[in-house]
């Protein structure tokens, strides 16, 4: 086993358990060799990174005027050739994104929860390492899980809280109860702090932008249920039209529909929900983990990787061309060397952006 290889494995992420369960191969190929698609950035990733950044600045020192300055200074930092062919899209989607978040979510769930500071510093973006000392023992090598926390919160009772951001096509709440990576955050947090945390908070992004009320050809506005709007947004063209407050009947009511999709949590693009993990999930995470890595060192001793093909490899696997070379006789090692390359050191714009951060404040 080569030393690149064994370091890989002894650091273990939640994304790589992930892939590993997925497909072996796939994760072999991403998280052990650490391949990607030769000259093609993942807009997924890319955005999510920058959006990630911009809500840390935010919640924290405050760089930048606004979450959207520091998108933009995340944008700067590659250059022409390295940006997604959909950067401009992706752009305004931020800002439509940004300015719902801070000018309507936001302000009704001020004071809610606060970012945690330790010892002066603001809790935010904190790389974690949590040492497997039992395992490490057992396997004979040093093993580490480590990870990333968005933000570190306190709840009105000083209760501290994980806050994880999402950017997501659409809301899911279904898989909270079930999400490892829940329990895995409050059992690292304990780990890497010393004190006890009750959970998550699971901060879900819909990828979309709520639109003003839809205008009819009459001038009226459109009491349509479906139309892509807020309860904010719809009472802002009210009042610009009746500013006395005397709204038609149908108005009211198409108001009080607006009103009854948001909640405490949330509204149709921004929802925030409390995932509480008593002690014995957290733990019982842990050991799923220790597992998990023993089978991973297996895999690899005995040379166990093997492909779980499904229907979803079109769309989530960007090794699908090698994978299917390496299993029909083609020259599968002329396919991976001419069409994948090592990816990337992590975050490497970071540094750039910040120095940025620094002159633009003198």
């Amino acid at each position: 086993m080569s030393s690149d290889v064994l370091e890989r494995l002894c650091e273990v992420h939640t994304s790589g358990r992930k892939a590993f369960k997925r497909c072996r191969r796939k994760w072999w190929l991403r998280d052990i060799k650490n391949l990607q698609p030769k000259g093609e950035s993942s807009k997924h990733l890319w955005f999510g990174s920058g959006f990630h950044f911009a809500l840390e600045d935010y919640h924290s020192y405050r760089r930048f005027d606004t979450p959207m300055e520091a998108f933009m200074a995340y944008v700067d930092t590659f250059t022409e050739n390295e940006l997604p062919a959909e950067a401009p899209e992706m752009i305004e989607l931020a800002e439509g994104m940004f300015n719902h978040y801070i000018n309507y979510w936001s302000p009704r769930r001020d004071g809610e929860f606060e970012t945690y500071y330790l010892d002066g510093e603001a809790q935010v973006e904190v790389d974690f390492v949590v040492d497997l000392p039992a395992l490490s023992e057992d396997l004979g090598v040093e093993i580490t899980y480590q990870g990333t926390f968005d933000r570190v919160v306190t709840d009105p009772m000083g209760d501290l809280w994980v806050e994880d951001y999402k950017t997501a096509a659409r809301i899911d709440t279904s898989k909270l109860e079930t999400d490892p990576q829940i329990s895995v955050y409050r059992w690292a947090a304990e780990s890497w702090y010393g004190v006890p945390f009750e959970g998550v908070l699971f901060t879900q992004f819909r990828k979309d932008v709520p639109k003003p009320p839809r205008i009819l050809k009459s001038g009226n506005l459109s009491i349509a249920k479906n139309q892509k709007t807020t309860f904010d947004l719809y009472r802002e063209e009210l009042m610009e039209r009746y500013p006395d407050g005397a709204f038609p009947d149908e108005y009211v009511e198409m108001l009080a529909h607006l009103r009854e999709k948001e909640s405490p949590e949330g509204d149709d693009f921004i929802r925030r929900d409390q995932v509480w993990r008593n002690e014995a999930q957290a733990y019982s995470e842990y050991e799923h983990i220790c597992m998990e890595i023993r089978d991973m060192f297996d895999a690899v001793e005995n040379g166990r990787i093997y492909s779980n093909k499904t229907r979803d490899c079109s769309w989530d696997c960007d090794f699908r061309t090698l994978c299917i070379a390496m299993d029909d006789g083609s020259d599968w090692k002329y396919i991976m060397d001419e069409l994948y390359e090592e990816s990337p050191p992590r975050d490497a714009w970071k540094e750039h952006v910040y120095v940025a951060a620094e002159s633009a404040n003198g």
